[in-house]
């Protein structure tokens, strides 16, 4: 499963380590923010946790105004809520932040808007996972792309170092989204746009770790095919989708579980032969202070659960 993840880069950046090519074009242009609104919801963070909004990338063919081939970025909930849920959007209890694809198509909540072309891209400097050790015990890693990993071949090759360094951070994941639109007596809610991220089983690489992983869109090749609804439908697509040998991967600090922690601690690699201390001095410890601003809701605040709590697919 895939329970937590980190999205660093800001708005501006972000939209840098997008870059793409435009097939109509051939140029090689930056996909743009939706609206300044979404913009604005895109919070950084070094621990995002389910409800939160986090970017996604999706194609001009599903975005009313926006060309063809075009590519724009919005912020969606993590977490997806489907389009048929009756009543208020906090009466649904089922735990959606995943969905497995082997078997994605038999259920409503995500073949329906599969069927609809409403594939995402979902973005984030790397996940973390929880390995299982004795004693009930669990010691998280954070998985990224690997260094070498090349994404986007020529587009690659016209990037100065630091737009290297950029690209390289950013993790791009196979996702499902809908559109909730609220009940009548809430005419006033504007509908919200929330995710899934596609789960499939684990690589040889990561399988010790554990048995699933994010279905990972592997290079610009992959991206495309996956955003590109006109000549893939939704059984296409999916069929494209495998385990991937492209991560690397350290051991973070236990901390990183309690989803008040924000702070750059949560992605530093740990040696796991030197018990982690307390630092009395302000480090660890301010781990557990509230951010200097409040940009996540009361319900993201209190989200405190288990960070490998089962998935249920509905």
């Amino acid at each position: 499963m895939c329970g937590r993840t980190a999205c660093t880069l800001g708005p501006e950046k972000l939209c840098r380590a997008c870059r793409y090519q435009n097939k109509a074009s051939g140029k090689t242009i930056e996909p743009r923010w939706i609206d300044e609104q979404s913009k604005a919801d895109y919070y950084p963070s070094f621990n995002v946790c389910p409800q939160n909004k986090t970017p996604v990338l999706l194609s001009g063919n599903q975005v009313d105004g926006v060309e063809e081939g075009e590519r724009v970025l919005q912020t969606m909930k993590w977490g997806l809520l489907p389009s048929w849920h009756k009543g208020h959007q906090r009466s649904f209890h089922f735990n959606t932040i995943n969905a497995r694809l082997d078997t994605v198509m038999e259920k409503a909540t995500y073949r329906n808007p599969l069927k609809k072309g409403r594939r995402c891209v979902v973005l984030a400097d790397g996940f973390y996972e929880w390995q299982k050790m004795d004693k009930g015990k669990k010691q998280p890693y954070f998985l990224y792309f690997k260094d070498e990993q090349e994404k986007g071949g020529d587009i690659v090759e016209e990037m100065d170092a630091e737009e290297k360094r950029i690209t390289s951070r950013i993790l791009t994941m196979a996702g499902v989204y809908d559109r909730w639109t609220p009940p009548k007596a809430m005419e006033s809610q504007e509908p919200i746009y929330s995710y899934s991220i596609i789960t499939v089983e684990a690589s040889k690489s990561i399988g010790w770790l554990h048995d699933r992983m994010p279905a990972i869109l592997d290079g610009e090749d992959a991206i495309e095919k996956w955003l590109n609804t006109g000549e893939y439908d939704a059984e296409a697509a999916l069929a494209l989708l495998k385990p991937t040998d492209c991560l690397s991967w350290h051991p973070v600090a236990p901390a990183v579980g309690n989803v008040k922690n924000k702070s750059e601690e949560c992605v530093k690699r740990i040696d796991l032969s030197t018990p982690t201390k307390p630092d009395t001095k302000g480090g660890l410890l301010n781990w557990l202070k509230p951010s200097p601003k409040k940009r996540h809701s009361v319900e993201e605040e209190t989200n405190e659960e288990p960070p490998c709590k089962k998935t249920i697919d509905f």
